[in-house]
């Protein structure tokens, strides 16, 4: 049987359209991964997330991380972003688990200095203990289980009283947690050493939580319980104001409110205060 010419070539054409498929196919992906491997990282996306979380709106940050991570999934600053939320979260294992993947992906001073620091975070509070009450996440060692009790109390009786008079009521429990040494509390704080002695420090509310030290570190004791109600303002006014606020004026509702969940009439002006201030 014969085969004629225009067949013949028809033919040979239909060869080297097959032949050349896996060659077109070959450049297609490399210039799709040439094309979104190196998409810039979406700066907005990024900055949004952490400007959510520097305000303290924790779930905002989370679901704009999380859309990072799905949309950049091979850039670091998708897992930082992630990572800081969970720790935001009060969540320090996933924390550490998401930076760490972008330690992988880059290396950054900053990032790994906010590493280290969880870390020992992290280590200071995997073996506490954990109290949940109906508006609060309580974390504390061992040591301190018989102050659960008295905080679970106080603490709700200023979440209702200072909703009351702030007009605000965090729907999302809020974390507190209690350190059993002043070291313990100077590391987890972020406080150095040199601004605890200046300042006096037994509390502080950072990082979309607040904490104090234990009672049984001071010898004479502290009014703690006046001390987390003190901060938990700080919290409250955190969320109302995205922490928008002179500092001056957040001291001064805290410090008004701080004995509010035990008396109807705030009582403030306590005698150290009043003795302070007669001698400014």
């Amino acid at each position: 049987m014969k085969i004629s010419r225009q067949e013949d070539k028809k033919t040979r054409r239909q060869v080297f359209y097959l032949s050349s498929y896996p060659l077109i196919l070959l450049s297609l992906l490399a210039i799709y991964y040439l094309l979104f491997s190196t998409l810039p990282v979406r700066a907005d996306l990024i900055s949004d997330g952490n400007t959510y979380l520097n305000k303290w709106q924790v779930e905002e940050g989370m679901e704009i991380a999380q859309k990072a991570t799905r949309e950049m999934p091979d850039k670091a600053e998708s897992f930082w972003l992630l990572g800081k939320a969970y720790f935001y979260k009060g969540d320090y294992e996933n924390a550490l688990i998401n930076i760490s993947k972008a330690l992988e992906i880059k290396e950054d001073t900053s990032w790994r200095r906010f590493f280290d620091f969880m870390k020992k975070t992290e280590e200071i509070t995997k073996n506490f203990k954990t109290k949940e009450s109906e508006h609060f996440i309580l974390r504390y060692h061992e040591k301190d289980k018989i102050l659960v009790s008295y905080v679970i109390d106080a603490l709700e009786k200023g979440y209702k009283r200072n909703g009351q008079d702030l007009g605000y009521f965090p729907q999302r429990k809020v974390i507190v947690e209690i350190y059993p040494s002043a070291e313990d509390f100077n590391i987890a704080s972020s406080l150095t050493k040199e601004q605890m002695e200046v300042s006096g420090a037994i509390g502080i509310c950072k990082f979309a939580r607040f904490m104090i030290l234990s009672p049984r570190c001071l010898l004479f004791g502290y009014r703690w319980l006046d001390a987390l109600a003190h901060e938990y303002t700080h919290f409250v006014i955190g969320r109302i104001t995205k922490l928008n606020i002179p500092l001056w004026m957040n001291e001064g509702i805290a410090k008004f409110h701080e004995t509010r969940w035990r008396t109807d009439k705030p009582k403030y002006l306590t005698p150290s205060c009043r003795n302070f201030l007669y001698f400014c």
